[in-house]
């Protein structure tokens, strides 16, 4: 089911609900939308109550123009967490996701039951930069278009796409946004916050169960930063899958779920 959040400082944020148990909420990456979850969400669904949702500044949720801050995306999910009723809850956050969770940990430790960190960060390191600082560079001198398509080649293994063509070639040839200066602009202004994103130095502060999951063969943010996460907080352990690139949910959703089950598995009973 569909719902709004209106937001105390005004906007809205759209979420949606499934399935029946014990509450997850799926935190989305730098794109902010809750469809990222679809290839996972449904199995999810099963043993979970599953809530998703679209960023501010993303999806169908309200646009605006920024700044934006990790920060500031943890304080909306926690007026989420509040309008749902949840006082304590399992969190899976992707990429930028586990960034927001980190902040969000570390901030308001009582309301996380459980917690995983999917292929995420919590320093970015010199190819990170390099990295976002070409994508930066890619959407202000050739626009939305070409920054989406350069996304799509790091987001996916070459095995992946290689063996889907014709699902790789639909997601290049896919509609624009309606306002594309628009979203370049948010686009920009969520980079920015990304890079900002540094709270390796308070990782030992978040005392939650964490599941830190990452694939060898992520592009955008490599392994060895899931790696230092597993180390650094005290109650982590750490799930890599041999491949399955940045958005491994999507190219082995199998494995991934196998990960999150294992690490909750009396919530999927």
């Amino acid at each position: 089911m569909a719902f709004n959040l209106r937001l105390p400082e005004g906007g809205k944020i759209a979420y949606e609900v499934a399935g029946d148990g014990p509450p997850l909420v799926l935190v989305s990456g730098l794109g902010g939308r809750g469809s990222f979850w679809r290839p996972v969400r449904n199995e999810l669904a099963r043993a979970f109550t599953v809530v998703t949702y679209d960023h501010l500044g993303t999806g169908r949720s309200s646009r605006v123009s920024g700044p934006f801050s990790v920060a500031g995306m943890a304080a909306d999910l926690l007026c989420l967490l509040a309008e749902l009723g949840c006082d304590r809850s399992a969190l899976v956050g992707h990429s930028t996701g586990g960034a927001i969770l980190q902040e969000l940990a570390l901030a308001r430790p009582e309301k996380v039951e459980q917690l995983v960190l999917s292929a995420t960060w919590a320093q970015p390191c010199v190819y990170f930069r390099a990295l976002f600082d070409s994508r930066l560079a890619v959407l202000r001198a050739a626009g939305y278009d070409e920054y989406r398509r350069m996304g799509a080649l790091l987001q996916y293994p070459p095995y992946w796409i290689r063996a889907n063509e014709q699902a790789f070639a639909a997601e290049l040839e896919s509609a624009l946004p309606a306002n594309v200066a628009q979203e370049e602009e948010i686009t920009q202004a969520r980079i920015q916050a990304v890079l900002a994103h540094d709270r390796l130095e308070d990782l030992a502060g978040i005392d939650a169960p964490t599941l830190v999951i990452a694939a060898a063969d992520d592009m955008i943010v490599p392994a060895y930063h899931s790696e230092i996460l597993a180390e650094r907080i005290p109650r982590a352990k750490l799930a890599l899958l041999p491949r399955g690139g940045h958005f491994m949910p999507h190219t082995e959703p199998r494995a991934y779920l196998d990960a999150l089950f294992s690490f909750l598995p009396e919530r999927a009973s």
